[in-house]
Protein backbone atom coordinates (compact mmCIF):
# COMPACT_ATOMS: atom_id res chain seq x y z
CA UNK A 1 0.00 0.00 0.00
CA UNK A 2 2.93 2.63 0.93
CA UNK A 3 4.46 2.21 -2.87
CA UNK A 4 0.58 2.63 -4.07
CA UNK A 5 0.86 -0.28 -6.31
CA UNK A 6 -3.01 -2.04 -6.13
CA UNK A 7 -1.21 -4.86 -8.05
CA UNK A 8 0.88 -5.79 -5.76
CA UNK A 9 -1.20 -4.97 -2.95
CA UNK A 10 -4.08 -7.76 -4.67
CA UNK A 11 -1.62 -10.68 -5.45
CA UNK A 12 -2.69 -11.87 -2.10
CA UNK A 13 -5.79 -11.73 -1.82
CA UNK A 14 -8.12 -14.48 -2.15
CA UNK A 15 -10.85 -14.77 -3.86
CA UNK A 16 -13.39 -14.66 -1.03
CA UNK A 17 -11.51 -12.50 1.13
CA UNK A 18 -13.65 -10.98 3.94
CA UNK A 19 -12.22 -7.69 5.71
CA UNK A 20 -14.31 -6.54 8.68
CA UNK A 21 -13.01 -2.65 9.08
CA UNK A 22 -14.18 -0.48 12.11
CA UNK A 23 -14.19 2.39 9.62
CA UNK A 24 -16.78 1.37 7.89
CA UNK A 25 -20.10 -0.73 8.88
CA UNK A 26 -20.44 -2.76 6.39
CA UNK A 27 -18.02 -5.83 4.92
CA UNK A 28 -15.65 -5.83 2.34
CA UNK A 29 -17.03 -8.93 1.10
CA UNK A 30 -14.33 -10.60 -1.92
CA UNK A 31 -11.66 -9.87 -3.93
CA UNK A 32 -13.62 -7.26 -6.45
CA UNK A 33 -14.79 -5.15 -3.78
CA UNK A 34 -11.34 -5.38 -1.81
CA UNK A 35 -9.87 -4.19 -5.09
CA UNK A 36 -12.18 -1.34 -5.54
CA UNK A 37 -12.11 -0.20 -1.71
CA UNK A 38 -8.12 0.00 -2.39
CA UNK A 39 -8.29 1.63 -5.03
CA UNK A 40 -10.95 4.54 -4.07
CA UNK A 41 -8.84 4.43 -1.23
CA UNK A 42 -5.21 5.10 -3.26
CA UNK A 43 -6.94 7.34 -5.29
CA UNK A 44 -7.93 10.05 -2.66
CA UNK A 45 -4.32 9.72 -0.94
CA UNK A 46 -1.25 12.12 -1.81
CA UNK A 47 0.43 9.53 0.15
CA UNK A 48 -0.13 6.37 2.23
CA UNK A 49 2.55 4.53 4.71
CA UNK A 50 1.45 1.51 6.65
CA UNK A 51 3.97 0.26 8.74
CA UNK A 52 3.70 -3.09 11.05
CA UNK A 53 4.70 -3.09 14.45
CA UNK A 54 5.84 -6.18 16.35
CA UNK A 55 3.21 -8.44 14.57
CA UNK A 56 2.50 -11.48 16.52
CA UNK A 57 2.23 -15.19 14.89
CA UNK A 58 0.50 -18.49 15.84
CA UNK A 59 -0.18 -21.49 13.54
CA UNK A 60 -2.24 -24.50 13.71
CA UNK A 61 -2.52 -27.16 11.35
CA UNK A 62 -3.83 -25.27 8.41
CA UNK A 63 -5.31 -22.03 10.12
CA UNK A 64 -2.84 -18.87 10.61
CA UNK A 65 -3.23 -15.75 12.92
CA UNK A 66 -1.66 -12.61 12.55
CA UNK A 67 -1.78 -9.50 15.18
CA UNK A 68 -0.41 -6.69 16.07
CA UNK A 69 -0.73 -3.16 15.51
CA UNK A 70 0.45 -0.74 12.66
CA UNK A 71 1.17 2.89 12.31
CA UNK A 72 -0.51 4.48 9.37
CA UNK A 73 0.65 7.83 8.06
CA UNK A 74 -2.15 9.41 5.93
CA UNK A 75 -1.84 12.58 3.76
CA UNK A 76 -5.43 12.99 1.94
CA UNK A 77 -4.84 15.38 -1.10
CA UNK A 78 -5.67 18.47 -0.27
CA UNK A 79 -5.85 17.67 3.20
CA UNK A 80 -3.63 17.52 5.96
CA UNK A 81 -1.20 14.76 7.11
CA UNK A 82 -1.77 12.63 9.91
CA UNK A 83 -0.88 10.01 12.12
CA UNK A 84 -2.88 6.73 13.69
CA UNK A 85 -1.97 3.75 15.15
CA UNK A 86 -4.30 0.59 15.01
CA UNK A 87 -4.71 -3.06 16.17
CA UNK A 88 -5.04 -5.44 13.40
CA UNK A 89 -5.92 -9.61 13.15
CA UNK A 90 -5.98 -11.69 10.53
CA UNK A 91 -6.90 -15.19 9.54
CA UNK A 92 -5.24 -17.12 7.41
CA UNK A 93 -6.17 -20.69 5.71
CA UNK A 94 -3.83 -22.60 3.85
CA UNK A 95 -5.08 -23.94 0.89
CA UNK A 96 -3.54 -26.23 -1.91
CA UNK A 97 -0.11 -25.57 0.00
CA UNK A 98 -0.49 -21.87 -0.50
CA UNK A 99 -1.76 -19.50 2.47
Amino acid sequence: LSSGDLETVMGNQHEQVLVLNPASPDPIDGKVARRKDYKQLLERMETFTVTPEDPQFWVVGNTGLVWGTYTIGLHPKGGEATTVRIRFSRTYIKENGLW
